[in-house]
């Protein structure tokens, strides 16, 4: 949710009607928008919602969950991962439709270490859902020779968990100027390919994994770096990048248009 209350359109404005554009946007927004809190259908006591994001008119939010577990023998394990929630809204529930259990397996007694955790997803309306899987590897058993290796992967899977799809993000990325590309988010252009959302870019590819676009969204030497993003129901991207000096910072309201790969500075917001 973004903040357009300490907002401006871009260029110079007097007090006056800086105070009045804001006084707008409070209006409208109080007018149009309630609060109401919703439960989740989640048993774990352990859990933050991370991201929300529309598809078709329907609302879903991703929220890491964290639980121990003992057996019979009151030996303590624990498990972490991922929730996709649904928005009920009839019901005024979040009802939880896939859980991505991370893979924690370190083996102290070999020094090996394996680890898969699943940190963004696009749902699809059929009940399919597109999510980046990372693969970690690492292996100290040489303590002169310490190996690390990271791989990232695109998976598609039907509304049942049967895999539709899978390819390398490393495969895609091949050739970019950054060695390790972190997926945030994921988002979809009207064209229905799929748009990676990394530090401070764009990543289009097609439901091939072939790389299509790279669109930068922020500047790393002006000190900019992108906090959210968020897609609009015609399809656009509105991304909040933050700029930041040495005595303050501000806020700039991005729309993006994914087809084109041009944006628009909408809002410039001061701390």
């Amino acid at each position: 949710v973004f903040s357009l209350a300490a907002c401006a359109k871009s260029g110079e404005m007097s007090e006056k009607e800086l105070e009045k554009k804001r006084a707008a946007k409070l209006t409208k927004l109080s007018n149009v928008y309630t609060m109401e809190y919703l439960k989740s259908d989640s048993e774990e006591k352990d859990s933050s919602i991370d991201r929300v994001k529309i598809v078709d008119g329907t609302a879903y939010f991703s929220a890491y969950y964290w639980k121990e577990i003992k057996d019979s023998n009151d030996e303590v394990s624990y498990e972490n991962g991922l929730d996709v929630l649904k928005l009920n809204e009839q019901e005024g529930k979040l009802e939880r439709i896939r859980r991505f259990t991370a893979k924690n397996n370190y083996d102290e007694a070999n020094s090996v270490s394996d680890n898969e955790s699943v940190n963004a997803f696009y749902p699809m309306a059929d009940g399919s859902i597109w999510y980046n899987l990372a693969i970690n590897h690492s292996d100290w058993s040489d303590e002169e020779n310490y190996f690390y290796e990271n791989k990232m992967e695109l998976v598609h899977e039907d509304a049942s968990g049967n895999e539709l799809a899978r390819f390398s993000l490393d495969e895609a990325f091949s050739g970019e100027e950054d060695d390790y590309v972190y997926v945030e988010d994921i988002l979809m252009d009207k064209s229905g390919n799929l748009a990676l959302q990394t530090y401070n870019s764009f990543y289009v590819v097609d439901t091939n994994g072939k790389l299509l676009k790279k669109i930068p969204l922020a500047d790393d030497d002006a000190n900019q770096y992108v906090n959210t993003v968020t897609a609009t129901p015609s399809g656009d991207i509105l991304a909040l990048v933050v700029q930041y000096g040495e005595d303050d910072s501000s806020r700039m309201i991005k729309k993006l248009d994914l087809e084109s790969g041009k944006f628009e500075d909408l809002f410039d917001c001061k701390d």
